[in-house]
């Protein structure tokens, strides 16, 4: 006859959580994930700050055409300008979106050939003055110093409500790709410890079941 107290004997409550790591152990990693979270959101806010801040120094204009004057080399931007809460027309929003419908020409005072234009980098700001404008970055260009005219014209017709003109100016520097870097790398550290976690959780439930099967198995 079978020994009763040789019987395999049921699990206590919570057994999972008596051994290897506890649950709270998550609070680490996620802890971790939103302080990076964080420091993203608020480097991107402080970011946009700096390009909206600058955008009061832009040359601009509220007709189709504008001279530069410019005083060193380097990499401009030009910006599209609209007024916050306008509504735009479709053609307008797809042009912004990056499907084109802008003629920005740039003539050296000179007169000579037109430079050639690149994409642009400039992303948007928006001025918080009496105008409240959002300028929409169209196209970026390589200048040295002189005199340049600068026109832009849009497939609209008749002309947009929403557009209040346009400005440009030194292109305002690329976000450092070590912290986006970095964010990544610390998104991915907590993950991995998550799961280091999880596997240290599952390694104990096996080693607290082993004792309880292998006599349930020699039984």
């Amino acid at each position: 006859m079978a020994d009763p107290s040789a019987a395999p004997q049921p699990l206590p409550r919570g057994w999972r959580t008596r051994t290897g790591p506890r649950r709270r152990a998550y609070l680490g990693p996620f802890a971790g994930y939103v302080l990076i979270l964080v420091a993203v959101f608020g480097w991107a806010y402080e970011v946009q700050a700096g390009r909206d801040a600058a955008a009061a120094d832009l040359q601009r204009s509220t007709t189709e055409a504008l001279t530069l004057n410019v005083a060193e080399s380097g990499e401009w931007s030009v910006y599209l300008d609209t007024y916050a809460g306008v509504e735009q027309s479709d053609a307008l929003a797809q042009a912004l979106a990056g499907d084109g419908g802008f003629g920005v020409e740039i003539v050296p005072g000179d007169g000579a050939e037109t430079i050639a234009l690149q994409r642009p980098t400039g992303g948007t700001y928006r001025l918080d003055a009496e105008t409240d404008l959002i300028g929409h970055g169209i196209a970026d260009v390589e200048l040295t110093p002189g005199e340049y005219r600068l026109s832009v014209a849009t497939a609209a017709d008749p002309p947009e409500s929403a557009i209040a003109g346009f400005s440009a100016g030194l292109a305002p520097d690329a976000p450092p790709v070590l912290v986006l870097l970095a964010a990544i790398g610390g998104a991915a550290a907590m993950l991995v410890w998550a799961l280091i976690i999880r596997s240290g959780r599952r390694r104990a439930a096996r080693r607290l079941l082993r004792p309880v099967l292998g006599h349930g198995r020699s039984a």
